[in-house]
């Protein structure tokens, strides 16, 4: 177990949200979970409509696009005026470092499926949800931030799961990210992507990280941090 890491359970984002709206029943729109490998349980996608409903971002930005169940599920509870920025390779891109670990591998079939089904769940949706996203195909260590820098308000890091990749896209999302804003990273603690984990134990050496127990969700608040430990003290 990572020291540097706070657990927190999910009822911490709960009670947070339920402090903040208390005379509100808190919804939100939630799509079926896919079956796809790594996809969102129903619990990380409350997490996520939870950071939208106390952030409510005016932009939003994703590496992975994949099938774009999130990236629908995002532009689905944001404000009309707001953006889901969401990038993933181009079809066709080759992508190959020459790794044999099981979650490059992984990859390598998650960009397969991507290429093949090009995104079908933006494909899917209706023009009021598509003009909310806009697809960014580009390869994300080729991608240039200036025209982003603090102003995304989420971002969301679910893209390639080597080292490289995700220490690239990081770096980035500190650069997008407003002051407010919430860095989030999916497949944390996952048993296939394992570089994920040892990359942000690592980053939490020197910032705040917190990670949803029962989920792959691990995410960096700083404007929340104090708020954050201290509900989390009071469910201890």
């Amino acid at each position: 177990m990572n020291q540097n890491v706070t657990i927190i359970k999910p009822k911490v984002l709960i009670k947070i949200l339920e402090d903040y709206f208390p005379d509100q029943n808190i919804s939100g729109t939630f799509m079926m979970p896919p079956s796809y490998i790594g996809s969102l349980t129903l619990l990380e996608s409350a997490m996520l409509l939870a950071f939208v409903k106390l952030i409510r971002p005016k932009k939003v930005f994703e590496f992975g696009t994949f099938m774009g169940h999130t990236s629908v599920f995002f532009a689905k509870n944001i404000a009309e005026d707001a953006k889901v920025h969401t990038l993933d390779v181009p079809q066709n891109y080759a992508v190959n470092d020459g790794s044999k670990t099981k979650a490059s591998e992984v990859d390598s079939l998650l960009r397969d499926q991507s290429v093949t089904l090009k995104a079908k769940c933006i494909t899917n949706e209706n023009k009021e949800v598509k003009r909310k996203i806009n697809p960014i195909l580009c390869n994300s260590l080729e991608f240039e931030t200036d025209k982003l820098q603090n102003s995304v308000d989420l971002v969301f890091i679910d893209g390639g799961h080597e080292t490289h990749i995700i220490s690239s896209d990081t770096i980035k999302a500190t650069e997008m990210i407003t002051e407010k804003g919430v860095i989030v990273w999916h497949d944390y603690k996952s048993d296939v992507f394992t570089d994920v984990t040892e990359y942000v134990d690592k980053f939490s050496q020197s910032h705040k990280v917190f990670h949803i127990a029962h989920t792959n969700i691990a995410f960096m608040w700083k404007s929340q941090e104090e708020l954050l430990l201290k509900t989390h003290r009071s469910f201890s």
